[in-house]
């Protein structure tokens, strides 16, 4: 991952939280991931996220809560991409591609928020 740092996470270890503000996404190089909707005993399993995969990406994207939690179901070492760094990339991209990622973003928030536990 050029341009990033790495952070390992043990396992069990949240790497993000429900309701938590967001300033980084994730992209995962080594492990494996578990996606989690509710708390307690109300949290189910809604998603894994393998090598290779981002995670983050909505509320990191849309500056919104964090909608799960993750935690690593094995020891895991993600790329960590800062907000600064990801506007930079932003500012060369032409207008309409914000404008599509912002619909896209919207129509997945409304998905999630319909996701049933």
């Amino acid at each position: 991952m050029e341009h990033s740092k790495r952070k390992l996470i043990k396992e069990g270890d949240f790497l993000l939280r429900e309701g938590e503000k967001s300033d980084e996404l994730f992209v995962l190089i080594k492990g494996c991931l578990k996606v989690y909707k509710g708390h307690g005993q109300n949290s189910k399993e809604i998603g894994t996220i393998l090598p290779g995969q981002t995670v983050g990406e909505m509320a990191f994207l849309d500056q919104a809560p964090r909608s799960g939690d993750v935690r690593a179901f094995k020891e895991s070492t993600v790329g960590v991409i800062e907000r600064e760094n990801f506007n930079k990339f932003l500012e060369e991209l032409p207008p309409w591609f914000k404008k599509l990622q912002e619909t896209l973003l919207k129509r997945l928030r409304e998905a999630n928020q319909r996701l049933i536990i």
